[in-house]
């Protein structure tokens, strides 16, 4: 419930210590209320940031990404683990729910939708570009927006 994130481990382990401490039992179910809550928090705060956002909904839908400075900086913040993926699945499920999606295409939609708000983006190839993302060279960029979508991989700037 909690993956490796300090705040969500203290709230569980305050739980029991307290319980220990008192002669009782944990009640879980409060627990849960308490972890969910502050899950809900930070995913309000962190998706103020609309291209936080696209990279956390993405995320939830399970979807591969590749790793750039912002999804470095999502894994230092402990949103994201080392695959890309939620710090844990009940992140995911307050993502999902939050947004009402009703699976992942909807979630990739959303993050396709923060994507063009943000208006940054370009399109490289998936084997590719990934190296140069930082790079203004025009001539690549403009070989990139002529690719079909099928054949190219959006990338946050």
């Amino acid at each position: 419930m909690t993956g490796c994130h300090p705040a969500l481990i203290q709230i569980a382990a305050d739980a029991h210590w307290n319980a220990i401490a008192g002669g009782y039992k944990v009640d879980e179910l409060s627990v849960t209320l308490r972890v969910r809550e502050f899950l809900e928090d930070f995913w309000q705060k962190s998706s103020q940031n609309q291209a936080v956002k696209a990279i956390l909904l993405r995320a939830a839908a399970g979807q591969a990404m590749e790793p750039n400075h912002r999804t470095a900086e999502l894994m230092q913040r402990g949103l994201l683990e080392a695959r890309l993926q939620p710090f844990c699945p009940f992140f995911a499920e307050v993502i999902k729910e939050s947004v009402k999606a009703k699976d992942s295409k909807h979630l990739e939609k959303l993050a396709k939708a923060c994507e063009k708000e943000q208006g940054v983006y370009c399109a490289f190839w998936k084997n590719g570009c990934l190296g140069q993302s930082g790079s203004s060279n025009s001539k690549t960029v403009g070989k990139a927006k002529t690719m079909t979508r099928e054949a190219s991989h959006e990338f946050q700037i």
